[in-house]
């Protein structure tokens, strides 16, 4: 992993170590999303002991059931020669994602996605297996029970997805007692584990955990904004440019295949060539525009605008979107074929999911491709690009999909080796929780070390602002609520439980920035303007999405109790006066 003291991996190992010291998410400590990995990775690691070997084995588990599950999705989708191209494209982006939707690593922000995205895609196996046989077999009933039950607890998208699947199929199949039982089947054994669950923590507590502690409400991207909609035409303008680039070399055979459609293809592929162009420069005005830079060093600051993995994924999702809608209206209007019932089915999860950030994000005012429709559209986008290529010639498809697919995983293999699949920068670092491997060892193990030589096993000890994998690596109890000071905004009554803790269980050492407030901040994402604006329509979010005025109470009570005692890098240690 990168770090035990910074960003989302310290984050999450954090949560587990709290609910293996006996807590529970929403009512000792904050948690904000459903709790259906604290509970499998915490009573797993109650069984068999809290340690990085086994939160990485639990982890390897989960992700390669994601990748079976998803390769029987490319068994049904491709022929048998791009199965693995497919396949080999898929874990390959996979593995080396930056943080979103990462496997077989801590890279990845919350395992959620991983549970979320497999209970999912168990549940559209059971729908598509239904439109297929006309009837739930006892696998049917179990797939749509597992996969709707893991959905529901994992991510509030994949909830979302497991909802709008099941009325998309009910929307198909038009038999209001079958879609009742089936809803009941994925739906009451989450709900259950729900109430059981605020029966524990507390209602209250339960749905202000749900909802971020505001921040499902606090940024709307949902609302369309001008550079969202200048994205969504530019996205749109590079798959038509791409599908024509794709075409030319057999353009004789595509203008046979498609008639008038190719030259309209062709003509639209060259406009959005050109707006798609003007979108990468737009993004990336700073590296291109700066005076003074070399030429390659503006290239390489604008690569990760066109090849990174949102960049590559965002045609796809948005190809999805169109083929989905114009599915849908065929359902609706009664004259969809039998042969697309299936993909419809498919297709409605990750354009569900996808409203996540679909026109901004709180990390950005451009859009992003949601990390729990990762997998969907590395598998999506390339079925749709050989349906595409298929008339024209069968082979010509499979050698270009298959070129494109393997040739873009090398390209991600030989990016991600040096700091995500070789060893060679890390440094092992051995703990009370055993050993791991950090990027950051240099400084993670000096502060590692001294926690170990000024605490004992019974001292709380305090990481900010948006750490915690030292509490992990240590076995040291976190003394406050809240597990993340810095990009979320808590309510006020939450705050002062912080400060309530802290006076019962003060923390022997207090580990922050050192900078300002130790780092700490009220708001949501990252510092900067993007909060809700709906229902204005303006080019970007122009308010405020976090309040530099505000200073969070606990940093004013450990400025006011407390004194730098060690400083350690860029971390300060502070001990009580």
């Amino acid at each position: 992993m990168g770090s035990l003291l910074w960003l989302d991996p310290a984050h999450w190992l954090n949560e587990l170590s709290l609910f293996w010291h006996g807590e529970l998410p929403y009512r000792d400590y904050s948690f904000q999303y459903p709790p259906f990995v604290v509970f499998l990775y915490g009573s797993l690691l109650r069984l068999f002991g809290a340690t990085f070997t086994n939160v990485q084995v639990i982890t390897d588990l989960i992700d390669v059931a994601v990748i079976i599950c998803f390769y029987l999705l490319i068994r049904r989708l491709f022929p048998p020669r791009l199965r693995f191209a497919v396949a080999c494209f898929l874990v390959c982006v996979s593995a080396t994602s930056l943080m979103n939707f990462n496997l077989f690593s801590y890279v990845t922000y919350s395992p959620s996605l991983q549970t979320g995205a497999l209970g999912v895609i168990l549940l559209l196996f059971a729908l598509i297996g239904f439109l297929a046989r006309k009837r739930f077999g006892y696998a049917g009933w179990t797939l749509a029970a597992v996969g709707g039950f893991i959905a529901v607890l994992s991510k509030p998208e994949s909830a979302v997805a497991s909802i709008f699947s099941l009325a998309v199929f009910a929307l198909i199949v038009r038999a209001p007692r079958t879609v009742l039982s089936i809803a009941t089947v994925v739906f009451v054994p989450a709900a259950i584990a729900y109430a059981s669950i605020a029966y524990a923590v507390g209602r209250s507590n339960l749905l202000a955990g749900m909802s971020g502690y505001g921040l499902a409400t606090a940024f709307c991207p949902w609302w369309p904004t001008g550079l969202g909609v200048f994205s969504i035409v530019a996205t749109l303008g590079e798959a038509c440019a791409f599908a024509a680039l794709c075409s030319l070399p057999m353009r004789r055979a595509f203008s046979v295949a498609y008639g008038l459609r190719y030259r309209y293809l062709l003509w639209s592929g060259a406009l959005g060539a050109i707006i798609y162009a003007s979108y990468i420069a737009y993004q990336s005005k700073h590296a291109i525009f700066s005076p003074g830079l070399a030429l390659l060093e503006r290239v390489r600051r604008t690569l990760p605008y066109v090849v990174y993995t949102s960049p590559i994924l965002e045609p796809m999702l948005w190809v999805c979107i169109v083929v989905f809608l114009v599915l849908l209206w065929r359902a609706f209007s009664g004259r969809l074929a039998a042969a697309d019932a299936a993909i419809l089915v498919l297709l409605s999860a990750p354009v569900a999911m996808s409203s996540r950030s679909l026109f901004n994000t709180t990390q950005s005012i451009f859009p992003e491709v949601s990390g729990i429709c990762y997998p969907f559209l590395l598998v999506l986008g390339p079925y749709f690009l050989w349906r595409f290529l298929r008339p024209a010639s069968v082979r010509y498809a499979t050698v270009v999909v298959a070129a494109l697919m393997f040739g873009y995983a090398a390209i991600r293999v030989a990016g991600g080796w040096p700091e995500m699949l070789s060893g060679t920068h890390y440094g092992t670092l051995y703990t009370e929780a055993g050993s791991v491997k950090l990027l950051n060892y240099d400084l993670d193990s000096k502060v590692y070390r001294y926690v170990l030589r000024h605490t004992s096993a019974d001292d709380y000890v305090l990481d900010l602002p948006y750490g915690g994998g030292l509490n992990f690596a240590s076995r040291r109890r976190y003394p406050i609520f809240n597990v993340q000071l810095y990009g979320l905004g808590v309510p006020p009554p939450y705050e002062q439980l912080d400060l309530d803790l802290m006076r019962q269980h003060p923390p022997r050492i207090v580990i922050g920035l050192n900078e300002a407030n130790l780092g700490t901040y009220w708001g949501y994402g990252q510092k900067g303007d993007r909060a809700c604006v709906c229902p204005r329509l303006v080019w970007a979010p122009d308010r405020r999405s976090w309040d530099p005025d505000r200073v969070l109470p606990v940093a004013q009570y450990i400025e006011a109790h407390y004194r730098v005692v060690e400083t350690i890098g860029d971390r300060a240690i502070w001990a009580p006066k």
